[in-house]
């Protein structure tokens, strides 16, 4: 078990918040962790469930647990086939991630029945991206048909596209609904269902990126932790984006990208629960854009536009990243 994973549990056991310690104890569990770790903080977690400090464990479970943690968390946080009025929504998509099949009514019942709370369906949608939806895909079909033309709705449906056979068919359907009805707070589960749909969605999550009408970019609607999550699900690297980027002749287009490029990498240096899941390290990242002798860099691009200050943030930013995952600039 890591030290800093013993250090993590008495922290928050002594209840005096200090947050971005635990996140920062979280981080280091995430990267350098195993199961071990995971175990001891499940019975961190366990002590006092509804807590929000060990809510904040959840992406440790996620990411090192097994599907035997799955009913220890069910115990406390469900009740029946709903979700305990205290405890984090979270849970569901963990569940969910663990392919837990005792969870699949719960996650059904949220993301396509009861989904008028938000955050629960949001989890429970998420979970369900995980788990077999066979048996319900007339129901998802019809869900996500409903979406079509709609300003407002339960923003995570979208993504459930990616569960059926003909997704196909429905992609452009999305994408130009989310392009000119959508409102930018329900552009989440679009850029998940296009970015999960495989090598037919990948065209359209590209183009959703860089489209301006989606605001992939957004940190007001929370749109760009969901955007970055969408790169890892589709396999598009920064690398990769930034090519595209700089492929861009129309220099307002390519202002915007490079602006939705930084907010995205941004998102890679705070969310280390989305970040440890990225085969595009953080070094590889670093090389790809900001120390590259064959091209312009990331600061270089963005100074066009009167954003190197921002860019260089970013640059020390990553750095910083570099060595808290125990990796070098070499």
């Amino acid at each position: 078990m890591l030290p800093a994973t013993k250090h993590l549990s008495d922290l928050i056991r002594m209840d005096i918040g200090a947050y971005e310690a635990i996140r920062a104890g979280i981080r280091t569990v995430l990267y350098r962790g195993d199961r071990t770790d995971a175990r001891a903080l499940l019975e961190v977690f366990l002590e006092r469930p509804f807590q929000y400090e060990r809510g904040l464990l959840l992406p440790v479970f996620a990411r090192h647990g097994d599907p035997t943690f799955a009913p220890l968390l069910a115990k406390p946080c469900l009740e029946g086939e709903r979700l305990h009025a205290e405890a984090p929504a979270e849970v569901l998509e963990v569940l969910g991630s663990l392919q837990w099949a005792p969870a699949r009514a719960v996650l059904h019942h949220y993301a396509l029945v009861e989904n008028d709370d938000y955050y629960n369906a949001a989890s429970a949608t998420l979970g369900l991206l995980h788990v077999d939806c066979s048996e319900w895909r007339a129901v998802i079909e019809a869900a996500v048909r409903a979406t079509l033309g709609k300003n407002l709705f339960p923003e995570f449906v979208p993504a459930l596209v990616a569960t059926l056979p003909n997704r196909v068919e429905l992609l452009p359907e999305l994408y130009h609904s989310g392009r000119e009805w959508a409102s930018t707070d329900c552009n989440a589960g679009l850029l998940l269902g296009f970015a999960g749909s495989g090598e037919a969605g990948f065209p359209w999550f590209l183009d959703a990126l860089l489209d301006p009408c989606y605001e992939a970019g957004g940190s007001g609607t929370g749109t760009r932790y969901h955007a970055y999550r969408g790169m890892i699900l589709a396999g598009l690297t920064f690398r990769e984006l930034f090519d595209h980027v700089l492929a861009i002749a129309d220099e307002e287009q390519q202002r915007y990208a490079l602006g939705v490029l930084r907010s995205l990498l941004e998102v890679k240096c705070n969310n280390p629960e989305l970040s440890v899941q990225d085969p595009e390290s953080f070094p590889d990242t670093y090389h790809a854009l900001l120390r590259n002798s064959l091209r312009e860099t990331l600061v270089e691009a963005s100074a066009r536009y009167a954003a190197r200050e921002e860019a260089e943030e970013l640059r020390t930013l990553v750095e910083i990243r570099i060595r808290d995952t125990a990796g070098d600039l070499t």
